[in-house]
Order: structure tokens, then C-alpha cells, then sequence
């Protein structure tokens, strides 16, 4: 199970899993491991962030759901920044099981901004609902605004 604890550490282990056919790993690691991690680390933490640590001083919150489908692997979390009147909401979606999965998450946001994460999915946009489909163990990552 992925725990959404504040830190998305977990769900990049198992995305590491999906991509690179490993286990996880514990300190001293393989220099092979400790790139790809670092690599995945580089390109998602600074976009993600501010969903996690928001700035005091610039007035943002973030509030945190975890929306349900009819899919019961999936495993939801979705961290919402307001700053200045507006608002952008990450959604990490993981599939916990080994088959794939079509789920449609409803209106979670306006429109996808950005994907973030993409290791055996995608994610669409129409009319004003999001669906996402997963193979299985995978997992992405976006933001809708």
C-alpha cells in the first residue's frame, strides 16, 4: 500500500520498482539505483514541493483528500495549493494491483496542467473529468488547475 504521509518517497519507490524491475532498496545502494532515484528525485521534487511544504510567508495552504473510485486498487491522494486566490491541486494515483485499471477520478480540477509522473499510465481530460489507466503496478503523477 502506498501511504501518503506528507512525503511522496513511497510512491517513488514504487514507481522505481515499475521502471527499473527492482526491489527496495536499503542505504548503501548500487550506484545504478541511487542515480535512477536521483534522477527521479531531480525532475518531480521541484514542481511538487510547494503541494508538500507551502510558504507561510506568501500566504498558501494546502489541504489534502484522498478521492475514492470505483477501482478498489487504486490508491488516491490529491494535495490542493491555494496561493493568491488560485488554486492547483496534485494527484498521484497508484495502482496496487497487477491488473490494469480504467477509473475515472470525476472533476478533480479545471483542465491538467502538467503530467509529472507517467510509469505505466496515462491520464485524459474530457468535458471536464479526469480519467486515468493504469497498468498494473503503475502509477502518475499530474497537476490540474
Amino acid at each position: 500500500m502506498v501511504l501518503w504521509v506528507g512525503s511522496l518517497f513511497t510512491l517513488f519507490d514504487r514507481s522505481l520498482t515499475t521502471l527499473e524491475g527492482i526491489v527496495s532498496w536499503v542505504e548503501p545502494t548500487t550506484p545504478e539505483i541511487m542515480g535512477a532515484a536521483t534522477l527521479l528525485a531531480q525532475q518531480l521534487l521541484p514542481s511538487v514541493m510547494p503541494y508538500l511544504i507551502p510558504s507561510f510567508y506568501l500566504r498558501q495552504t494546502v489541504t489534502f483528500a484522498r478521492p475514492t473510485t470505483n477501482a478498489p486498487s487504486l490508491d488516491i491522494g490529491a494535495w490542493t495549493l491555494k496561493d493568491k486566490g488560485h488554486s492547483t491541486t496534485l494527484v498521484l494515483v497508484a495502482n496496487m494491483g497487477s491488473m490494469p485499471v480504467t477509473a475515472s477520478l470525476g472533476s478533480v480540477g479545471k483542465s491538467i496542467v502538467d503530467v509529472l509522473l507517467r510509469s505505466g499510465g496515462d491520464v485524459r481530460e474530457m468535458e471536464g473529468e479526469v480519467t486515468v489507466s493504469l497498468d498494473g503496478e503503475g502509477a502518475i503523477g499530474f497537476i490540474v488547475g
